[in-house]
């Protein structure tokens, strides 16, 4: 894994869940955090407690991930105002937790916009600067419901089911024409972030056996 003191690490949903864990825990050893999210306020609070870690250390910019103009404008932003990005963390991703039948149009296209697509825009916003300086480290977030069907995870376990593809194929793609750029593809289990409550799962490898029963993350 790629070593945090000295370089810039993105997460994108940064303000919440395992994001919010992830940039504090990068700011501990030694990163500047470039946190991106669409809920200003707690990326507000987010950038606090970094700058009480790392005074100096803790940026942030409000960014959908859905929109590939947006995307690519804040990602020159950032190259503009913070630097070269060493660490590309791809975590924002969305839930519904609803039976097919009660998935609204909308719902559907969201999961698929934040949870796939943002993959693309983020990443081909900073492959180019990654390429070009022969260095950079692209981390997809992707879950477990990626690996096996999960009731009322129809949209989401499918979503991911495409990251696990896109972090894949994009290891294979980068090897030949980056070699220098890394790549990591994460599939966690089932994690209390507050994504919701109430998951249960027959398969005991993806829950920490306890009392409470976790809630699956990205």
């Amino acid at each position: 894994m790629t070593a945090f003191p000295g370089r810039n690490v993105l997460v994108t949903g940064a303000a919440g869940g395992i994001g919010r864990r992830m940039a504090l825990k990068a700011a501990e050893r030694g990163a500047t955090v470039i946190a991106w999210d669409i809920d200003a306020d707690r990326l507000d609070v987010l950038v606090k407690e970094i700058e009480e870690i790392a005074p100096g250390r803790g940026h942030s910019y409000v960014c959908n991930v859905t929109d590939a103009e947006v995307v690519a404008d804040t990602a020159r932003r950032v190259l503009a105002e913070v630097g070269p990005v060493d660490v590309l963390i791809l975590n924002a991703g969305v839930i519904n937790g609803k039976l097919i039948g009660d998935l609204s149009d909308d719902d559907i296209r969201r999961t698929f916009d934040v949870n796939v697509l943002g993959l693309y825009w983020v990443s081909r916003a900073f492959l180019p600067t990654m390429t070009e300086r022969r260095s950079g480290h692209i981390v997809t977030i992707a879950s477990a419901a990626g690996l096996l069907g999960v009731v009322r995870q129809v949209d989401y376990s499918a979503s991911k089911h495409a990251a696990i593809g896109f972090g894949e194929s994009l290891r294979v793609e980068l090897k030949r024409s980056a070699p220098d750029i890394r790549t990591t593809l994460v599939c966690p289990y089932y994690i209390n972030t507050g994504m919701f409550d109430g998951v249960r799962s027959k398969m005991a490898w993806l829950c920490r056996s306890s009392k409470r029963r976790t809630s699956p993350t990205r």
